[in-house]
């Protein structure tokens, strides 16, 4: 009775979203102030189909800061929406990052994007070395590769990943995970 009573459910489609993160500075004193414009656009929509709403989140270093930062204008020409954070740099010396999530509402996609800032006097010692292979995926299949971020020289900061992706179909649909 109950999978005969249950409704039918569509599709969803939803809009694909893509945070920006625009800020006039990349280090600061402790204490500072670093002011941080956050963009939130559709993708694949033009003249304003459709613009994000809702609210952002803001972390810093893993802790949230701001749980429900809200859109403080709207693009619709440019089918994008728009809020204002101050971040104000700690204390401790070193890489923080900011982090902000748009959890995306009933049209749109949640996306992320972290925007790193290097506080106080701090000089960079050892690196890194990153391997990983190209991935080709057919379409409507799976796939996944392996990427080994390996530390040299005592190096103990962090690495912030990216992913792009590309399609020779008009409309990708992506799923990925890091």
């Amino acid at each position: 009775n109950l999978v005969t009573a249950w409704p039918a459910s569509g599709a969803v489609n939803l809009t694909g979203t893509v945070v920006l993160l625009i800020a006039s500075e990349t280090s600061a004193a402790p204490g500072a102030s670093v002011p941080i414009q956050i963009v939130v656009g559709s993708l694949y929509s033009s003249n304003g189909e459709t613009v994000p709403t809702g609210t952002v989140s803001v972390s810093v270093d893993g802790a949230v800061v701001q749980p429900s930062l809200p859109f403080s204008a709207t693009n619709a020409p440019e089918s994008n929406a728009t809020a204002n954070y101050n971040f104000v740099a700690p204390a401790a010396a070193g890489s923080h990052l900011v982090t902000v999530n748009y959890p995306g509402d009933a049209t749109h996609s949640p996306s992320v994007a972290t925007y790193s800032v290097l506080v106080g006097d701090v000089t960079a010692s050892g690196g890194f070395n990153l391997s990983a292979s190209n991935l080709t995926i057919s379409s409507g299949s799976t796939g996944s590769a392996k990427i080994t971020v390996t530390p040299t020289g005592g190096y103990s900061g962090r690495v912030v990943w990216s992913l792009s992706a590309s399609s020779s179909t008009s409309g990708p649909a992506l799923c990925y995970g890091i």
